[in-house]
């Protein structure tokens, strides 16, 4: 009998993930296409038929017919079962039979033997791995293929499909099952969100009228214009081949390729579109795959959904999208205090902007008060109605709105995992993901939100709003910043957007002395009566900004990471000739260090005196130098 009382204790387990299966996967076959036969069919084709269609859906309808047609007998759509792991190609049969002999070993439990197979499977896969990839790598001349060889050489991040997923009541586990609960979260999820706030529609939107009637006369009318054969020529020839194809599947690189025959009836499909005022409803579906991101694979909500819109679908959004920038531009007619989506415009030039004006602030004996706002799934939020509403403001014609509503309207999207899509749902907000229109849609829809700010300055990058104010008495910065968050919240429930309560902070930025003499050191701002957590360093635009814009935490990410960035330099370079090693340093090290380096470049010599000694040691490994190598003529 024991003296005690029994001991329990909990043990948490990793879930054990069923084994995977291999994936199908439907692919076009270009192994036999002859380019020249291929357009000789399309010249053949009837593609004048197009002319005599009286809608562009039918004249859609028409041209997908045709060109899938020839595009099938030329390069036929086929399905491979991909392996989820797939052996190396360094792999040798001596490796295998050494791995053979050291787990024969393991199950005898002869420890000494074993210990003497183990250690030569590792050496026999150090040799194989370098013999392969030093030879693929500095005897290849192709810059892609050079890549790809380096990829394989380091980490590989999770895209697996899953295996579960579970949805608050709902659950699947087989893959049809999967994609439609994938779908119906993705769906339903902008839905849920509006249902959560109050949101009141009635706009008469008099302080973005009254804006734009100070900048347009009346004669001053934007109306979509034709597009011209070499317009439809040059946007075919700009496409990226390295893009995935649609739903269609039909993908870029084909389009480009076929450019010299489908010109025409592309130029007539799109003035035919724009003359009606109507969007081909085929080009509205968007096919959605999630890649994961991390946390519980079982999540739906741990999985990025990323649409793609069929490429035909860009060439009619690319040829709009000029000319209703071009109009934006003409007449000034986006807010000065968003950079978001703009040509000369960066996170760079935003960061900079913001920076300089605290600095100087700092310098005139104030302190900042600053709230980095945070907007709840912004682009699928925005309500078509109020888009149109605001569109009329810009002056644009009847039949522009016409287009654009069809535009928007009776969108459809389908999730897609390997060969399994879930059933089309529909979308009855947002800008389509995705698409090349939806951005400047999204930046007139929200143009208006900082003339609603009246006594702080909001500064916005697409749909990241900072909103800040400069004082040297902490009360008065915290009366008018709360009254413009005020003001924002009213905005907000009039357009139906949402802040994200918790992920909304705020911090106060001055000198260390001007802070620390402060009755009171924290920022007491509320959204939505909500108290908003303060913080000394928080992230914007992909830069941590402490609150003695000292930028010592940035310094030391930026360290962490080209830190993790040489350590796998070392891992691989045994692999890498030194110019190899060069494409590396500039690929993954040199971007982490050069990111808005204008902005925390003049920190303190003692911060960056980190980041100079970090280069020196990439040097070394590049060099292959010792530790104690003068770095001058690591430099040199």
């Amino acid at each position: 009998m024991s003296d005690h009382y029994p001991v329990c204790f909990t043990r948490r387990l990793p879930k054990l993930e069923k084994k995977k299966k291999h994936l199908e996967i439907t692919y076009r076959d270009f192994k036999n296409f002859d380019e020249n036969k291929f357009l000789q069919d399309l010249y053949n084709a009837p593609f004048i038929k197009i002319d005599e269609q009286e809608n562009v859906n039918d004249a859609l309808e028409l041209f997908y017919g045709l060109y899938l047609d020839i595009l099938n007998k030329h390069a036929k759509i086929l399905t491979k079962r991909v392996k989820t792991q797939t052996k190396p190609k360094w792999l040798t049969p001596d490796i295998n039979e050494a791995r053979f002999k050291r787990d024969y070993f393991h199950k005898k439990k002869d420890t000494q033997n074993y210990k003497i197979w183990r250690n030569k499977v590792l050496e026999l896969i150090r040799r194989a791995k370098m013999d392969y990839y030093s030879v693929a790598i500095e005897n290849n001349h192709n810059s892609g293929d050079i890549w790809r060889n380096i990829k394989q050489l380091m980490p590989k991040g999770s895209h697996s499909v899953p295996t579960k997923l579970i949805d608050g009541e709902n659950d699947a586990e087989s893959t049809p099952d999967i994609v439609n609960l994938f779908n119906k979260f993705y769906t339903e999820l902008s839905g849920n969100i509006i249902k959560e706030t109050t949101c009141d529609p009635t706009n008469t939107f008099d302080k973005l009228k009254q804006f734009l009637n100070s900048k347009l006369s009346p004669t001053q009318v934007f109306e979509i214009q034709h597009v011209t054969e070499t317009e439809v020529f040059h946007l075919l020839n700009k496409l990226d081949v390295n893009k995935s194809a649609g739903i269609d599947t039909i993908g870029p690189r084909i389009l480009k390729i076929s450019a010299p025959v489908i010109t025409k009836p592309l130029t007539t499909m799109i003035n035919m579109s724009i003359a009606s005022g109507i969007f081909p409803d085929k080009l509205k579906t968007a096919k959605v795959t999630p890649i994961y991101k991390k946390g519980d694979k079982s999540d739906p909500g741990n999985y990025r959904p990323i649409s793609i819109l069929p490429t035909i679908s860009k060439l009619f959004e690319r040829h709009i999208t000029s000319q209703i920038y071009d109009f934006l531009m003409q007449y000034d007619l986006l807010m000065k205090e968003q950079s978001g989506f703009r040509k000369s415009h960066s996170c760079q030039t935003a960061l900079t902007k913001l920076t300089e004006k605290w600095i100087s602030d700092i310098d005139n004996g104030n302190i900042t008060g600053i709230s980095l706002l945070d907007f709840r799934k912004a682009f699928d939020l925005v309500n078509h109605r109020i888009l149109l509403d605001k569109m009329k403001f810009y002056n644009f014609t009847s039949n522009t709105l016409l287009w654009l509503e069809s535009y928007l309207a009776n969108r459809t999207q389908t999730v897609q995992i390997g060969n399994v899509a879930s059933n089309l749902a529909p979308i009855t907000c947002g800008v389509p993901q995705g698409s090349v229109l939806g951005p400047v849609l999204f930046l007139m829809y929200i143009n208006d939100l900082p003339l609603h700010v009246k006594n702080s300055v909001l500064d916005l990058f697409a749909d990241d709003a900072t909103l800040h104010k400069a004082h040297n008495n902490l009360s008065d910065i915290e009366h008018h910043m709360n009254e413009d968050i005020d003001h924002i919240c009213c905005w907000c429930k009039e357009n139906q957007m949402v802040i994200n309560e918790d992920k909304t902070k705020c911090m106060l930025v001055g000198t260390h002395q001007k802070i620390s003499r402060l009755p009171c050191n924290i920022l007491k701002l509320k959204v939505n009566e909500r108290p908003i957590e303060n913080l000394t360093s928080d992230k914007l635009l992909g830069v941590h900004i402490d609150n003695h814009l000292q930028f010592d935490k940035h310094i030391t990410e930026v360290c962490k990471s080209v830190t993790q960035k040489i350590s796998l330099l070392r891992k691989i370079k045994k692999y890498l000739g030194r110019q190899h090693r060069i494409l590396y340093y500039n690929a993954y090290i040199l971007p982490l260090i050069d990111y808005c380096l204008t902005v925390y470049g003049n920190a303190s010599k003692t911060h960056l005196e980190r980041i100079l000694k970090l280069q020196k040691c990439a040097a070394r490994v590049i060099m292959d130098a010792p530790p104690d190598t003068p770095s001058q003529s690591l430099m040199s």
